[in-house]
Order: structure tokens, then C-alpha cells, then sequence
């Protein structure tokens, strides 16, 4: 049995080419440290103005990641066993600004920059058992499991009115909605219920949601994270590899998974 250790490794990002910037929808970003003039018109006439506040201070963002491994062989080489733990934690996240004030007469031309950070952690592993009937023949199976979640630290974001709306401590792009609590009984049901604004003449049998800020209504405050975020949680193999002298069959199944996360502290969801 062996065991392999890497800790605190930083990795900073130090190269250029293919290497591209990119905002938030996923648009190439081109000189970021530039501002940008534009021609604009009004009642008041025609002129130049700012269409891109430039940022000077940009850097790459920096990654530590922490590993932790295993090998070991068991039952004359028969049975052979890796697993690996990580651990990685990212900062100085590119973004553009969105809590500067609008006095600060940005609104329409908010800067990047490097505030956004998140990390990441996991396992993956590896079980294998060989056996040799003969010189000629040899059937192996193998079984893979990874395990990887992620949780945003940090991201900067105007409008949130109450702690489930952040971006922050959640997953990476997590699915949001409103939570059903089943359906309208009759219509005294429907009398006795926050009002839903995003619908008009809900019957009995139509989907009844829960008004999660108790403010009396069902809008888009209440909506929160629900559902699993856009990256894989589980994912296994199953490799069944049969050899002989002159072939080799491999059949493989694969599985990936996703799950639902809530956290609830007394009557709300925080997540």
C-alpha cells in the first residue's frame, strides 16, 4: 500500500494565446484594461461618451489545490485499488462589477474584475480485480466512482433582497424556482392563499406555491435555489474487459448522477 500527498499547490495561470477573457454571457473580451469611447445622441444632441470603463488592476486568477492518494495492490496483484481526494479553492474570479452605486455614473459601463472566487472537492476511485484462468485467457472488472461538488464563495451581484437569492454559497449555476406545495383543494383554498402574481385565474387543481419572504404573495422573491447546478455530482463506471491471445472484449456501463439539496432553518429555505 502506498500513499501519495500534494498539498497547498498554487497554480496561477501565466500564459497567453488561445487564452481568452470572457464576460459573463460567454462574449470574448478584448483589452479589458482599455476604455472605450462610443458615439451617443440625445435631446441634448450628439458626442462621445464611455461605452467601457476600463480596469488596470486585472491579474489571472489563482488556484490552491490540495491532494490526497492511495494505491494498493491486494491478493498477489489480483485486486488493485487508487483512490484520490482533492480539494481546490479558486480566487480572483473574472467579473464585472454590479454593486457600485448608480451615483457613481458607471450603470451602463461597469468595470471587470478579479473578486469572484469559489472551490471545489471530491474523490475519485478506482476498484479493480484481475483473473487469470490460463496463459491465453483473463477476465478483469473495474469500477470507477467520482464524487465532485462545488460551492461559490464569492460573486458579486446587485438585487438581493433576502439570502437566498445570492449567488454566493451555493452551487455553480444551481437551478432556481419556486417550491410547490401541491394543489388548490377548492376555491376557499385558493381565498386563504397568498396571491400568486405571476398568473391569473388559478382554479382548484392548479399548483399551489409557497410564500417563502411571508410577504402575503407568490412573485419573484420567492423563488430560491431548487434543484441540482448544471455540474455532474456522481458519475460511475463499470468496465467488464475479457482477454485472450489474440482479442480483447470490453463492455462498459456508465452512470451519472444528479441530487436535491435544501436547507431549511426554522419556516425558510436558505439553501
Amino acid at each position: 500500500i502506498t500513499t501519495r500527498l500534494v498539498g497547498s499547490e498554487m497554480c496561477i495561470r501565466d500564459r497567453v494565446g488561445n487564452d481568452r477573457l470572457k464576460d459573463e454571457n460567454g462574449n470574448d473580451i478584448r483589452f479589458p484594461y482599455l476604455t472605450t469611447l462610443g458615439n451617443v445622441s440625445s435631446t441634448w444632441g450628439t458626442g462621445l461618451a464611455e461605452n467601457r470603463t476600463g480596469s488596470m488592476n486585472l491579474k489571472w486568477e489563482v488556484s490552491t489545490k490540495t491532494n490526497f492518494g492511495i494505491d494498493a495492490r491486494f491478493f498477489d496483484d489480483k485486486v488493485d485499488m487508487t483512490v484520490d481526494f482533492f480539494h481546490t479553492k479558486t480566487t480572483d474570479i473574472f467579473q464585472r462589477r454590479a454593486n457600485i452605486p448608480d451615483e457613481g455614473g458607471l450603470s451602463n459601463v461597469l468595470p471587470y474584475a478579479n473578486i469572484g472566487s469559489m472551490k471545489s472537492w471530491g474523490m475519485d476511485g478506482t476498484l479493480a480485480y484481475t483473473h487469470t484462468f490460463n496463459k491465453d485467457m483473463a477476465l478483469t472488472v473495474r469500477g470507477n466512482f467520482t464524487h465532485a461538488e462545488n460551492e461559490v464563495i464569492y460573486w458579486e451581484q446587485s438585487g438581493v433582497n433576502y439570502p437566498y437569492q445570492s449567488n454566493s454559497g451555493v452551487p455553480y449555476k444551481v437551478q432556481r424556482g419556486l417550491i410547490a406545495l401541491g394543489l388548490f383543494k377548492d376555491e376557499d383554498d385558493i381565498k386563504s392563499s397568498p396571491k400568486q402574481t405571476f398568473m391569473d385565474n388559478y382554479r382548484p387543481g392548479d399548483i399551489k406555491y409557497k410564500d417563502v419572504n411571508g410577504d402575503g404573495k407568490i412573485d419573484k422573491d420567492d423563488v430560491v435555489p431548487l434543484n441540482y447546478s448544471a455540474c455532474l455530482l456522481y458519475t460511475s463506471v463499470l468496465h467488464l474487459i475479457g482477454t485472450t491471445r489474440h482479442s480483447v472484449l470490453v463492455f462498459c456501463l456508465k452512470e451519472s448522477l444528479k441530487y436535491n439539496i435544501f436547507k431549511v432553518v426554522g419556516d425558510s429555505i436558505l439553501s
